[in-house]
């Protein structure tokens, strides 16, 4: 009985163990090839620019041989609000840019509209809130983030964020309607 409780005790150890060792290992091996991806979004990126000699191009990283996870997580911002709202105005080098730039104008005024009128604290809470809100928003982000990093050109970013807008927009609408109902729902209540 001695032995039977001394092996049971033993491959619970041995077991936890493993798991232990393989919940490291894995996570090791998968933050080494989120890096690998994103070096290698961040070189075609690059590359994509160095080809385009006509200005349509763009980079998000000076130094290319020195990208690391630390380097791509901080152009997170930057690789989002590319993807959303670049090519500016002053970056148009040809009509259909320019039809872009202003579409982009459009969406930037229509998106700090709706977050100066639902506030930091409701957006925050609105997103939280709701399951689908939520997954929405992530998803729309990481995607803009990957559009934004591995695109390099204004053409090709005017096509790849294509997928997102759409649910980009749902947001800024949702958010700006729950404010809205909130708001009639209150003034209902107070005036009963």
């Amino acid at each position: 009985m001695l032995k039977l409780l001394t092996l049971g005790i033993s491959l619970l150890i041995l077991a936890s163990v493993f798991v232990v060792l393989f919940e490291r290992i894995s996570e090791a091996i998968a933050s080494v090839l989120v890096e690998l991806v994103l070096q290698d979004a961040v070189k075609y990126s690059d590359a994509v620019g160095q080809i385009s000699d006509d200005g349509s191009s763009y980079q998000l990283v000076d130094d290319i041989e020195n990208v690391n996870l630390a380097t791509i997580v901080g152009l997170f911002p930057m690789a989002v609000g590319t993807a959303i709202y670049r090519p500016f105005l002053w970056e148009a080098n040809n009509v259909l840019q320019l039809v872009s730039a202003l579409e982009n104008l459009l969406i930037m005024i229509i998106s700090i509209w709706v977050f100066i009128r639902v506030g930091l604290l409701r957006f925050v809470k609105n997103i939280l809130n709701n399951k689908l809100i939520f997954i929405l928003f992530v998803y729309s982000i990481i995607f803009a983030f990957a559009v934004g990093i591995a695109s390099g050109n204004f053409g090709s970013l005017s096509r790849y964020r294509i997928p997102f807008m759409p649910i980009f927009f749902y947001l800024l609408g949702y958010l700006y309607f729950e404010r809205k109902r909130k708001k009639k729902k209150e003034k209902i209540r107070t005036e009963s």
